[in-house]
């Protein structure tokens, strides 16, 4: 069996996220709400990007089932834009290691690719200076009219 690492997820897939109902919702062990640092956010309208930068960033690390760990993964590898087979992704996923109180963890994370980012920034894309989109999209709600 593959090693199975937790997920950091910072934007949509955090709970209460628009993608968390339908891509982790009851598949799910643990999960708690995390600060990082050594990344920069960016708002890219209905989701955010990430990249390495000098911020802090909250995210939630997110333990999924072990019985539902590859079902999982592949959809939010379909998601997040990401294939082992090609070179060019929307998002890297990457492992990464951090610390947790006083834990070190290995956790995936997706990144927006250097090839996402160049093209972000070609069109302009704004920090988001709290780190923490969930805080972020609050600001700004949907409004529907007729």
């Amino acid at each position: 069996m593959t090693k199975q690492y937790p997920v950091l997820v910072y934007g949509t897939l955090r709970p209460t996220g628009g993608n968390y109902e339908n891509c982790l919702l009851g598949a799910t062990s643990a999960e708690f709400t995390v600060r990082l640092d050594g990344f920069t956010m960016y708002d890219n309208g209905m989701f955010p990007y990430l990249d390495r930068g000098d911020s802090t960033i909250t995210g939630t690390l997110i333990f999924i089932d072990e019985d539902r760990y590859d079902e999982k993964m592949a959809v939010l590898d379909r998601l997040e834009g990401y294939s082992e087979e090609r070179t060019r992704n929307h998002y890297d996923r990457i492992l990464h290691t951090f610390n947790v109180g006083d834990l070190t963890v290995q956790a995936w994370m997706y990144l927006a690719s250097p090839s996402t980012m160049a093209r972000a920034h070609q069109g302009g894309i704004d920090v988001v200076e709290s780190g923490d989109w969930l805080a972020y999209e609050a600001q700004y709600p949907l409004v529907y009219t007729n």
